[in-house]
């Protein structure tokens, strides 16, 4: 009997179990492959983790995470230029910080669990966008 292969949100879901650095391009594929989200879906309360793949900025994002829970709301979204916008070719949901050069992109994996992208030029320069994922608190 065939096994019926992982889906793209199993997949990653199994690397953010991952113990250690992740593969930065198996990750990416995977992502490129997730459905985006609407904004409405980002509505409510988020906690915020990082997938380590070696990015440069890990360590700050590590050291700021446990003051961070984001808070999504319908009207916080809209101040934020809340966006559905191509990356890599492919939909996503996007917020666009006002007066900054920052990007955080969305895609859906399952209903308590966004896997998201922040780029943010120039801090990251050249070293490609910073991978992390949201999980619903309470979901």
């Amino acid at each position: 009997m065939e096994s019926i292969p992982p889906t793209p949100a199993e997949k990653y879901l199994a690397l953010t179990q991952t113990p250690g650095q992740v593969d930065r391009a198996e990750l990416e594929t995977i992502y490129d492959r997730l459905n985006p989200v609407s904004p409405k879906f980002l509505d409510g309360e988020w906690s915020i983790h990082l997938l380590d793949t070696g990015h440069p900025a890990q360590a700050i994002a590590e050291d700021g995470l446990p003051l961070v829970r984001t808070l999504f709301t319908l009207e916080e979204t809209e101040k934020n230029k809340v966006r559905q916008v191509k990356f890599h070719g492919i939909g996503a949901c996007a917020v666009i910080f006002d007066g900054e050069d920052r990007v955080d992109r969305f895609r859906y994996v399952n209903e308590s669990t966004v896997a998201a992208t922040n780029e943010y030029k120039p801090y990251y320069r050249d070293a490609g966008v910073l991978h992390f994922y949201l999980t619903r608190v309470g979901g």
